[in-house]
């Protein structure tokens, strides 16, 4: 096996040094074939909720968060006046992880000391990147790119093969990623960097200042942009947004939220009861007299000590085990190389950075899926390169022939092979489940609510389950929740149903036989509650079973005249409809 392996490797590099194009070739071609077979056979979503409000806000023009403005403004400008019918916001996502595994089996292909190994790893790689494409998203589209796109030109300048289209698309594709996301291109920096520091050392003489510089040029430009663009090309109003925004998103991802359920002190210089408390750990929050810059910020002002998160080991085990099966290809990479001693206090070096890093981002805030997947990707890619940083291809040739290794070498990387196309597997089922489930309750709201005001709890109808290859028209007419909540875009829809701002939204929806809410059944009482205590109005809860589920509630706010009996927080008044959500469709 091992040697008809060998024998394949000879056969394909001697078609790749043939010439130049060919190795561009086989990594295009490579790519396309699994993108091709992924998008073109299984079903795909969104990673995270935070994707469908950016491509909503980028749909309408609008401002938004996460990305940078410069990308934000130009897809406006491609869903506004080139296609509106056309889903920019995934292609490009998918554009850009594309650019980077492209990229990744290019270089790959580029380091000597690789070529025994290349087709296994390939394989493996090809199997840990179809993750990234059942579910995609901006932070892994910035992500990815941007840490391969710097180890790319580092292998490039190192095995000499630093052409001028080679180190532009490893320049241009820093850029690009920095554009999805700043925050996640400068993270991935981050996890990348003792791969890249062992190739400087080892390889410092390759790297001449000029092609640093070119390197380094268009980064520097778009970052430049950004910079101005964010500090005084912005509206007012997001600016705004802006600041609320990054005080929300702090508490809603680091521990204080728990921390201050009972935080007398905090309700009472708010003028809240611990029900707005409770409201905003939920997101619901649409009310700027009760919800501003001011009273969050004095959330942390006025916090009680917050204690590093416990368990931490346990919750990354519990997101990330996947990744444990990178440590087969590890061992085998330390089992063939000669420089053994040298390797392992490298690798050991690496993981213990990146286990540090792991366990302070977990215990100061959260280590989330949707930004640990891609970053220990791109570690496991970086132990690659750590691995064939120091040796050349002819002393990996001799090892193999010398020692008994290759048995382990092959058990190794397939071990690793099965173990993620298992997850692979598992994944596409819960996605395809969740995307059936999803549509499907799409198209029940569009047939319920046509032209009809909703509004609902994050998640439910702007929904990661969401296929990024497609525009959604919907009939219903969705008030943007969330972190989108006093955004641009939430204001916009607010101007449009005859609104200035958010505090006249409940009042709005009270008696309005045109407006719905849907809520998880335990926010019910506290948003009736919530009305009760800032408007000054008694309501009774008008559902309607036939359209709610396990899930949530579906219901309507209507004043209740008459006095509410003792040990009754609120009357409700079930209506009958020709739909059953329980029954799977229409009755």
């Amino acid at each position: 096996m091992i040697e008809r392996l060998r024998r394949a490797h000879d056969v394909l590099f001697a078609w790749m040094d043939r010439r130049r194009i060919h190795r561009i070739a086989f990594a295009l071609l490579w790519s396309a074939a699994l993108f091709g077979a992924i998008l073109g056979t299984m079903r795909t979503t969104f990673k995270a909720n935070d994707n469908v409000g950016i491509q909503s806000a980028c749909q309408e023009g609008l401002e938004a968060p996460f990305m940078s403005p410069v990308l934000v403004r130009f897809l406006g400008w491609m869903y506004q006046d080139v296609a509106a019918d056309v889903p920019w916001y995934g292609i490009f996502c998918y554009a850009s992880l594309f650019w980077g595994f492209a990229l990744l089996i290019h270089a790959l292909s580029s380091i000597r000391a690789a070529r025994p190994v290349f087709l296994p790893l390939t394989i493996l790689l090809s199997i840990v990147y179809v993750s990234f494409l059942i579910r995609c998203g901006y932070n892994s589209s910035s992500m990815l790119l941007s840490g391969i796109a710097v180890l790319a030109f580092v292998a490039y300048m190192a095995a000499g093969r630093a052409t001028k289209t080679a180190i532009a698309m490893c320049a241009l594709g820093l850029a690009f990623a920095f554009l999805f996301r700043p925050r996640g291109a400068q993270g991935a920096m981050v996890f990348v960097a003792p791969a890249v520091l062992a190739w400087l050392l080892r390889h410092w003489r390759a790297f001449p200042l000029a092609a640093v510089l070119v390197f380094a040029a268009p980064i520097a430009i778009v970052s430049t942009v950004h910079t101005i663009w964010t500090t005084s090309w912005i509206s007012d109003e997001y600016r705004d947004f802006r600041e609320f925004n990054r005080k929300r998103g702090k508490f809603h991802a680091y521990p204080i939220a728990k921390a201050n359920l009972n935080n007398r002190a905090l309700f009472k210089a708010n003028h809240w009861s611990g029900n707005e408390y409770r409201l905003f750990t939920t997101f619901f929050f649409f009310d700027e007299d009760v919800w501003n810059i001011e009273t969050i910020s004095r959330i942390f002002e006025m916090s009680v000590d917050v204690p590093l998160r416990g368990g931490a080991a346990e919750k990354l085990h519990e997101r990330f085990h996947q990744f444990t099966w990178f440590l087969p290809v590890v061992l085998a990479g330390l089992l063939l190389r000669p420089r053994r001693r040298r390797a392992v206090v490298e690798v050991v070096g690496y993981l213990v950075y990146v286990g540090a890093l792991s366990f302070v981002m977990e215990w100061l805030l959260r280590f989330p899926e949707r930004v640990g997947d891609s970053m220990l990707t791109l570690t496991g890619i970086g132990l690659a390169w750590v691995l064939f940083v120091h040796e050349s291809e002819s002393r990996w040739r001799e090892l193999r022939i010398r020692h008994l290794t290759r048995w382990m070498f092959g058990t190794c990387l397939a071990v690793a092979t099965i173990g993620w196309a298992t997850l692979d597997a598992a994944a596409i089922d819960y996605t395809s489940k969740r995307s059936t489930q999803f549509h499907v309750m799409e198209s029940w709201f569009d047939e319920w609510f046509p032209g009809r005001h909703v509004l609902a709890q994050p998640a439910i109808l702007l929904s990661a389950d969401q296929d990024p290859l497609r525009v959604y028209d919907e009939k219903f007419q969705l008030v943007p929740t969330g972190w989108q909540t006093f955004s641009p875009r939430f204001y916009a829809h607010l101007r449009k149903i005859g609104l200035e701002r958010g505090s006249q939204l409940l009042p709005f929806a009270i008696d309005n036989s045109e407006f719905f809410l849907v809520f998880m059944q335990p926010l019910v009482p506290q948003i009736v509650d919530f009305v009760k205590r800032q408007y000054g109005v008694q309501v009774k809860v008008r559902e309607f079973p036939g359209l709610s589920n396990i899930r949530f509630r579906v219901f309507q706010l209507v004043v209740d005249p008459d006095p509410i009996p003792e040990g009754v927080r609120y009357r409700v008044e079930e209506m009958d409809t020709r739909f059953d959500v329980n029954g799977l469709g229409p009755k």
